[in-house]
């Protein structure tokens, strides 16, 4: 066994990631045991080390109800000299800290693991599509889709972010607007007349942050003008579908797109753990929770993604044969290595 964990100090990118990729491959099942424990150990005592010595080394003494300035001097000085936070070094030992803590969490967590790696796909598939095909489209309905493929996926990175530092509940709060967003693409795709109406509503909320300016309450009038005084407001923008003014809410909308019941479940358990509530705040989710969540990420991005598909005109057949296949093989993987999971 090797002596001590700062191994991971010295490793480099390249290197990083394919630990990483080993790891998603069940390739280092005895990376835990070699450095599991010990850097848990040494990260909680580097933590606990780190304020009692700032608290210990405080030569200050009195009535310390006098001596608030040079208790902030003293402290000031202190921080200054061992944090830098200006100096490139001290951040990337902050970082390296915290991706130390990160690769233990993807080794304790074949789940997890499955999750980045499929996380991580996506991205390099959906780039290599923006680059070759959603760049030189002029189609404001592709552009309109790929906002939504493109929000999705920075909010399945931030979920990937609070995952592998466990913050549970942060990644619900996240997974929440992950949902809404895609009863808002489902709720298009069965409504898409409404489509131009939901860019101007983009517009006319800019208008309504920026009213003031004269040239802006010109065009938050033509909008109006155009669809009436209340499209102004969450989901006016639905209105030629939904009468009613009552009934424009999401959920409304979810109803609408006929998302199915696993979708309604799901969505209320986000809801627990964002608004502020006993619950919210004195509940901590672990990964369990979330595990059912995590298991219908693949259904929704491939929807959102096969809709991409649908709509770009590929040149090369063959291309657009092997990219889809990319997408079916990653999504079934993850499917596959939850369902195992989750029967457990």
């Amino acid at each position: 066994m090797l002596e001590s964990p700062e191994i991971y100090n010295q490793l480099d990118e390249v290197i990083r990631k394919q630990v990483l990729m080993d790891v998603a491959k069940g390739l280092l099942p005895d990376l835990s045991k070699l450095y599991g424990n010990q850097l848990e150990k040494m990260q909680r005592q580097r933590i606990l080390g780190t304020v009692k010595k700032f608290v210990n080394d405080c030569p200050i003494n009195g009535d310390f109800s006098k001596l608030e300035n040079q208790l902030k001097d003293y402290t000031k000085q202190y921080l200054e000299k061992n944090y830098n936070y200006y100096e490139p070094k001290t951040i990337t030992n902050i970082v390296d800290s915290h991706m130390q803590n990160e690769i233990l969490n993807l080794v304790e967590n074949i789940p997890l693991c499955s999750f980045v790696a499929y996380i991580e796909l996506l991205n390099l598939l959906y780039f290599y599509i923006q680059e070759n095909y959603i760049r030189k489209s002029s189609s404001n309905k592709i552009l309109l889709i790929h906002n939504f493929v493109e929000y999705s996926l920075e909010l399945l990175n931030g979920i990937e972010s609070m995952l592998l530092s466990k913050n549970i509940n942060p990644a619900l709060v996240i997974y929440r607007t992950f949902y809404e967003n895609y009863i808002v693409f489902a709720f298009l795709q069965k409504h898409p007349e409404l489509q131009q109406a939901f860019i101007d509503h983009k517009t006319i909320t800019e208008c309504m942050l920026q009213i003031e300016n004269a040239n802006i309450k010109k065009e938050y009038d033509e909008i109006l003008e155009r669809y009436g005084e209340d499209f102004s407001e969450n989901y006016g923008w639905t209105k030629r579908v939904i009468a009613r003014k009552q009934d424009r809410t999401l959920k409304k909308l979810y109803e609408e797109s006929g998302l199915g019941e696993d979708f309604e479940r799901f969505y209320k358990l986000a809801c627990k753990y964002t608004h502020s509530t006993a619950f919210s705040l004195l509940a901590r989710a672990d990964f369990d929770d979330i595990k059912n969540l995590l298991c219908g990420i693949g259904e929704i991005v491939k929807k959102e993604l096969d809709v991409v598909f649908s709509l770009l005109k590929f040149t090369n057949q063959k291309e657009k044969k092997l990219l889809g296949q990319w997408l079916c093989v990653i999504s079934e993987k993850f499917k596959e290595v939850f369902a195992a999971w989750t029967l457990k």
